[in-house]
């Protein structure tokens, strides 16, 4: 695709200019770089200065916008995780925590420990009461 495009631009170039050829490849392609890219050409062809510079500076630039855009989409990446992982973490690790404490009570239960603390409340208000 790029390569056809390209083709086109060296093929209207050769009949035209520069400038008119760079123009139609940036109507026909329309995206934000190829814009970007375009205005970079015609301005260095318009103003003399080195076009290999003035290349040199725009692929810095945008291999730091490529960057820029790849980390913020890793980082929204890593919080759109974080909800799922503790909505299906959490109920394991709830369990994990709180299971040997859950069999604890449930045994406690089983073995009559509720009267057992009853009886055990009432011998010690037995004894303060034989106290006085």
């Amino acid at each position: 695709m790029l390569a056809n495009e390209l083709a086109i631009v060296s093929r209207q170039t050769e009949i035209g200019n520069l400038r008119v050829a760079l123009n139609n490849f940036a109507d026909r392609v329309s995206v934000a770089e190829v814009d970007s890219f375009v205005s970079l050409m015609n301005q260095s062809e318009q103003m003399g200065t080195s076009i290999s510079d003035a290349l040199t500076e725009y692929s810095n630039t945008m291999r730091e916008s490529l960057r820029q855009r790849t980390d913020e989409k890793a980082n929204k990446a890593s919080f759109n995780l974080m909800f799922p992982t503790v909505l299906f973490m959490m109920p394991a690790v709830f369990m994990f925590l709180m299971g040997p404490a859950i069999l604890e009570l449930q045994n406690f239960f089983d073995e009559g420990g509720v009267q057992n603390l009853q009886q055990g409340s009432d011998a010690i208000d037995n004894i303060g009461n034989a106290n006085q």
